[in-house]
């Protein structure tokens, strides 16, 4: 019963172990007052180590970087691989704007980096590489991915596998961002609150860096359209005279059968109108 409940808690022990609160208006202002078309161009994917039980809360670490105004956000296991390495590459063709964030935790450092070099060969680079506790990795070529624009590798006090007689404490990177914790164990890197500042002020950087859209401008007109043309003067119809038209009226009783009379100039009349007869 009790490995049922675990695993059906599976996600959940994260907020209970490894807290992580909303980010203050402080650290979310340099994010937020990047214009939200350029953060949805941003696309996020976390991965995680052997960790199936989120204790050590990366999925929180995800949901902090939601509340940031980064909507595409992709929280990720260890068999996702394929998935987002695929995904990534689809979303390179449809969008020329796309930037590409990776974070790996434990394990998921080693995979991040793999995903990162598989993409080298068809041209995507990655804005930004975050290894948290990537301590296995190591300070050669392949761990840092000539396509990743920016590493940043985080390492706490290393993790221990006592029983299997390894020591892994991970190793500075050349051209990377190295930080090294001692406050805190490998675990609590995810929430750690220099590691938070640093991803907030990472991913904006990177948010900056995506093309501003402009609003369309109206379409330019031609200048012989710009003024519209000058109508041409009709003159006004000429006055009618009320005799020219009187022969449309009934003859009143007793009244002779009305005769037109030509104007001047106008052949006379032949004779009293036919509908008057």
């Amino acid at each position: 019963m009790l490995a049922v409940g675990l695993v059906g808690s599976a996600g959940c022990l994260g907020p209970f172990c490894h807290p992580l609160a909303a980010p203050p208006p402080a650290m979310a202002e340099p994010c937020l007052a990047i214009p939200q078309g350029c953060r949805d161009h941003v696309y996020i994917f976390f991965v995680n180590g052997l960790d199936p039980l989120n204790k050590d809360n990366l999925n929180g670490l995800r949901d902090y970087v939601n509340r940031l105004g980064f909507n595409q956000t992709y929280y990720c296991q260890l068999y996702h691989y394929w998935w987002v390495e695929k995904e990534i590459h689809r979303l390179a063709q449809t969008d020329p704007e796309a930037h590409f964030v990776l974070v790996g935790f434990s394990f998921g450092t080693n995979e991040v980096c793999s995903i990162t070099r598989h993409l080298q060969a068809h041209q995507i680079p990655i804005d930004l590489l975050i290894y948290l506790g990537g301590d296995t990795l190591h300070n050669v070529p392949k761990d840092r991915p000539a396509n990743a624009r920016r590493i940043i590798n985080i390492t706490a006090r290393g993790c221990n596998l006592l029983f299997l007689g390894l020591i892994w404490d991970g190793v500075d990177l050349d051209g990377a961002t190295n930080v090294r914790v001692t406050e805190v164990g490998h675990s609590s890197l995810p929430t750690y609150r220099q590691t938070v500042e640093l991803l907030s002020r990472s991913l904006a950087e990177v948010a900056s860096a995506v093309p501003v859209a402009t609003p369309l401008s109206p379409p330019v007109m031609p200048a012989a359209l710009l003024t519209a043309p000058t109508p041409r003067p009709v003159p006004p119809p000429a006055s009618v005279r009320r005799d020219e038209w009187d022969f449309l009226k009934p003859p009143s009783p007793g009244s002779s059968p009305a005769v037109y009379t030509a104007p001047p100039g106008e052949a006379p009349a032949m004779g009293p109108l036919a509908g008057n007869r």
